[in-house]
């Protein structure tokens, strides 16, 4: 999902198309704006899509990530949220999230597979994704993302009608 944000250092070490920086109130609206054109969303989709990716998962060309068997064994320990912890150096698990993950990039693409496959990790990473989802706050987060989804047009212009109502 694009992210529209001050130009801030740390927004701005993330520059990409996903990424729109406002100034000001004008600057908001125009990129509030310029999310309801659909090419312009699916293409700023993309952008922060690949550029999180990298952040998070980098894989090389030679050998790149196994994004699914990564997930899993990820999610057993930090739950689904763990690249948002990855890239945050203020979270408390911030070192043990880059210190696990520099552990698992180090086993060989099959011994990370096959860690991931077995019935413990994949129970112990659903059982964290459930607990996740099945909270009230994220049952509103999950609601906008569906709207977000679904209808990019229609969320922005309701963003747009509430800021103005307010």
């Amino acid at each position: 999902v694009p992210v529209i944000s001050n130009p801030i250092p740390d927004m701005e070490r993330f520059h990409c198309e996903g990424l729109l920086l406002s100034n000001n109130h004008k600057d908001w609206i125009a990129n509030i704006n310029s999310m309801k054109d659909e090419h312009h969303y699916k293409q700023a989709c993309n952008s922060a899509l690949n550029l999180a990716l990298t952040c998070v998962l980098k894989g090389t060309e030679q050998e790149p990530c196994d994004y699914e068997s990564m997930q899993v064994l990820m999610c057993t320990e930090f739950g689904p949220s763990w690249p948002a912890i990855r890239i945050n150096p203020t979270h408390p698990q911030f070192e043990d999230a880059n210190s696990k993950y520099k552990s698992l990039t180090s086993l060989s693409p099959v011994l990370i597979k096959n860690k991931a496959r077995s019935k413990d990790a994949k129970h112990q990473s659903t059982e964290k994704i459930k607990d996740y989802l099945t909270s009230k706050k994220m049952n509103t987060a999950q609601r906008k993302f569906n709207k977000l989804k679904n209808n990019p047009r229609l969320f922005f212009s309701d963003m747009l009608k509430k800021k103005i109502h307010l």
